[in-house]
């Protein structure tokens, strides 16, 4: 095996993982709003003080448009990157010298990090049109661009490891 393939096999499980935490949780944003605070991600909407919390599902047919839109491209993201995964397991370990293989990885790769920032970019924009003091966009939004950079890092090195004869 050499070093761009295990490289490009580390970036893809990277992606993976940053990816599916991030696509998960429920902490893209939060806002403070005193004894309040409001939280949520892809998914899920939460409000909780010190005593409780409830959290409210955010694919209802009554959402704005542009939430369908993000979730959209989000799905489409995480289908890109665990195919991604699936074709580099594939390729390091059982269909070594497959050309075609490496080419359907690279694409899936720079798709992928394509639908993740397009998700990001929708996302960032209408959450910045509210109107609240204290609103942050939180951890797993930032995890995001770990996935966006490893997936483009495992596109470009396997490109520069077919140019080098890898």
């Amino acid at each position: 095996m050499g070093l761009y393939k295990v490289t490009g096999f580390v970036a893809t499980v990277i992606t993976f993982v940053s990816y599916t935490v991030s696509f998960s949780a429920p902490f893209w944003y939060y806002i403070d709003l005193g004894t309040r605070e409001i939280y949520g991600g892809l998914w899920q909407s939460c409000l909780s003080n010190f005593i409780t919390k409830t959290c409210s599902n955010n694919v209802l047919t009554s959402n704005p448009g542009w939430i369908h839109v993000y979730q959209t491209f989000g799905c489409l993201a995480l289908i890109c990157v665990i195919s991604s995964l699936i074709l580099m397991i594939l390729y390091m370990f059982i269909w070594k010298q497959d050309e075609r293989l490496r080419k359907a990885i690279i694409s899936a790769a720079f798709a992928s990090a394509g639908m993740i920032f397009l998700c990001v970019t929708i996302f960032a924009a209408k959450f910045r049109d509210r109107d609240y003091q204290k609103e942050d966009l939180s951890f797993s939004f930032y995890l995001t661009f770990v996935a966006i950079l490893t997936s483009l890092w495992t596109g470009v090195i396997l490109i520069v490891g077919n140019i080098k004869g890898d």
